[in-house]
C-alpha cells in the first residue's frame, strides 16, 4: 500500500498527464512537478527503509544462528568484515562453512537414530552445533579449527552414516559386527576430540576474559 500510493500512483498519473491533452481544469505542468516531488521523497524513504532492513539482517545474523534455531545458514557480511578476513578468506570462509553446515544438518536429521548405537551421539552434536555457532560469530577462528572441519567431523560423518547403513543388514557377520565395534571406538575418540576444538575455538573470549579480570 506504502509503495502504490508513494511509487506506483504518481508514475501511472505522471505518464498519464503527459500523454493525455493539458485541460483548463487540470494544469499539468503545475502537477507534474508535485507528482514528481512526492516519487523522489518515496524513492528515497524506500531506499532508506531497504538499506536499514539489510544493516539490522547482518546485526541480528549472529544471535540468530547462536540461538540454534536456523532452519537455513545464515553468515554476517558485516562480521565477515569486521573480523579482518581478507576477499579470499572470506570467500574461503563461506565455502568451507556451508559444508560443514551439510554436515551438521546430517547428524541433525539422523540424531535420535544415531543416538540407539552411541550414546554420545546427542551431546556430539550438541559441542558440534557449538563450535558451528562461535564461527558464525568469530570468523577469524575457522584458522584455529582446521582439524575440526578436515578431519574431525568429516570422520565422524562418515562412521555414522556407515554405522547406521549397516544397522539396516537383515544379516550381518561376525566381521560385520567387529567393524560396527570398532566404528563405535573411534566416535568415541572423536567426541573427545570435539570437545578440544571447542576449547580451541573459544579460546580468544577466554584469553579476553583474563585479560579484563587482571586489567
Amino acid at each position: 500500500m506504502r509503495r502504490a500510493w508513494g511509487l506506483y500512483t504518481p508514475i501511472v498519473t505522471g505518464c498519464l498527464l503527459v500523454l493525455l491533452p493539458r485541460t483548463d481544469a487540470l494544469d499539468n505542468y503545475t502537477v507534474l512537478p508535485i507528482l514528481l516531488l512526492v516519487l523522489v521523497l518515496a524513492s528515497l524513504f524506500e531506499g532508506g527503509l531497504y538499506l536499514w532492513r539489510r544493516v539490522q539482517t547482518n546485526q541480528f545474523a549472529q544471535q540468530i544462528n547462536q540461538s540454534g534455531q536456523t532452519k537455513q545458514l545464515m553468515i554476517s557480511d558485516r562480521l565477515l568484515k569486521e573480523s579482518g578476513l581478507t576477499d579470499e578468506e572470506r570467500s574461503f570462509f563461506k565455502r568451507e562453512i556451508k559444508k560443514s553446515y551439510e554436515q551438521l544438518t546430517y547428524l541433525k536429521k539422523v540424531q535420535v537414530r544415531a543416538g540407539e548405537y552411541s550414546p554420545t551421539a546427542a551431546e556430539d552434536i550438541r559441542i558440534i552445533n557449538l563450535i558451528f555457532n562461535e564461527l558464525l560469530g568469530a570468523p577469524r577462528q575457522i584458522l584455529n579449527v582446521s582439524e575440526f572441519l578436515y578431519d574431525h567431523l568429516p570422520q565422524y560423518v562418515r562412521l555414522t552414516r556407515s554405522i547406521l547403513s549397516l544397522s539396516n543388514n537383515a544379516i550381518q557377520t561376525e566381521e560385520d559386527q567387529q567393524q560396527f565395534e570398532q566404528a563405535q571406538t573411534v566416535i568415541a575418540t572423536l567426541s573427545g576430540a570435539f570437545e578440544q576444538d571447542y576449547l580451541k575455538v573459544t579460546e580468544d573470549e577466554r584469553k579476553t576474559l583474563k585479560r579484563q579480570i587482571n586489567s
